[in-house]
């Protein structure tokens, strides 16, 4: 068992993972390697076995691996994944070097959502748990220009919203107007 964030995880077997791809087939569009944090030989062999078995997947590169691989990846793959950068004192400096040197590529930052990156750099696509902090009481924060924000005064949906609408305006169209919220329903406005 793994400890993430002071839980027991099971570690994810490889061939339940590709099973499980196949299986869900008809509503999993796009799907990574099974990353192996910190190991950039384990995650190849793994993403090697994902095609061999007929998947394909998106690589994943890490921050700590040397840009070398990096330059091998993106001579074979259309989009690749950038992780290991949470919480890493440089990497700004890391993502300026690798979207100065691959101005053309797409790449899907794994775990980032912090707004001065989001400003600064041309991901793709990106993901991140953090919006979620805004329906935790402890918490209590939402996503802005400016970073996370502590906001007590607003309601848990008033949170959530709030960092929607900021993640939102990074890529909805010109046209949005807004967005509201009645209930479990969302509704964009454009």
């Amino acid at each position: 068992m793994a400890i993430q964030k002071g839980k027991n995880v099971k570690p994810i077997d490889l061939d339940e993972y590709i099973q499980f791809i196949k299986e869900n087939s008809d509503v999993i569009e796009h799907y990574f390697v099974k990353d192996e944090i910190g190991n950039h030989r384990k995650t190849m062999e793994n993403l090697r076995y994902m095609e061999t078995c007929g998947l394909t997947p998106i690589p994943v590169f890490h921050m700590s691996t040397n840009l070398a691989e990096l330059d091998k990846l993106v001579m074979e793959y259309p989009v690749i994944g950038i992780g290991g950068t949470v919480n890493q004192k440089n990497r700004e400096t890391f993502l300026t070097e690798v979207f100065l040197r691959y101005p053309k590529i797409a790449f899907h930052g794994l775990g980032i959502t912090k707004a001065e990156i989001l400003m600064n750099y041309p991901f793709y696509l990106v993901d991140s748990s953090a919006w979620l902090n805004s329906r935790r009481e402890d918490k209590a924060k939402v996503l802005t220009r400016n970073g996370q924000e502590k906001r007590t005064d607003l309601s848990v949906i008033e949170r959530v919203v709030q960092s929607i609408k900021f993640l939102s305006s990074l890529e909805l169209p010109k046209t949005f107007r807004g967005i509201n919220f009645i209930g479990e329903q969302i509704s964009f406005y454009f």
